[in-house]
């Protein structure tokens, strides 16, 4: 986007974009470039400021770099949603196993905890491993980190 636009400038289009949770990245090109404006471009979400006049070789970079952050984006986007309807399938009990699991417990702690015997434990941990369609359990906590994770990060 150019940032000199006639009746709405660049930088106050990806403030009002930004705002209404677009995540499509954003070059923006001006004539009158200045530090503080590319700081704001770039808090804004603006993958790259470029001056004019703009050498093809370099908007092209620029455009590939953008598909690929826009397509890492879509990738991690894709993965919290079938993590968290793999999530909303676990059972309140198996939930409960999961979180303590993360937290490092051991299944004999997760059975004193919950009141329940080692072996049950261990038949729920199974459960949420091929729920969440965790090979092993550094992929499990990675899971339960990334659903923790605020969705804009």
């Amino acid at each position: 986007m150019d940032d000199k636009l006639p009746g709405l400038q660049g930088i106050e289009l990806l403030e009002r974009l930004k705002a209404k949770g677009a995540t499509l990245p954003a070059i923006v090109l001006t004539g009158h470039g200045n530090i503080a404006t590319a700081v704001r471009a770039m808090r804004m979400g603006a993958i790259d400021y470029i001056e004019k006049p703009v050498h093809h070789d370099q908007l092209l970079a620029a455009i590939d770099r953008a598909l690929e952050i826009d397509k890492a984006y879509a990738d991690i986007l894709s993965r919290r949603q079938e993590l968290a309807a793999r999530y909303a399938t676990l059972t309140q009990r198996e939930l409960q196993v999961m979180n303590l699991v993360a937290k490092g417990a051991s299944s004999k702690a997760i059975a004193s905890m919950l009141n329940i015997s080692q072996r049950t434990v261990e038949s729920h941990r199974a459960a949420v491993m091929k729920r969440m369609g965790a090979n092993s359990l550094s992929e499990l906590i990675h899971a339960v980190m990334e659903l923790d994770r605020p969705q804009d990060q």
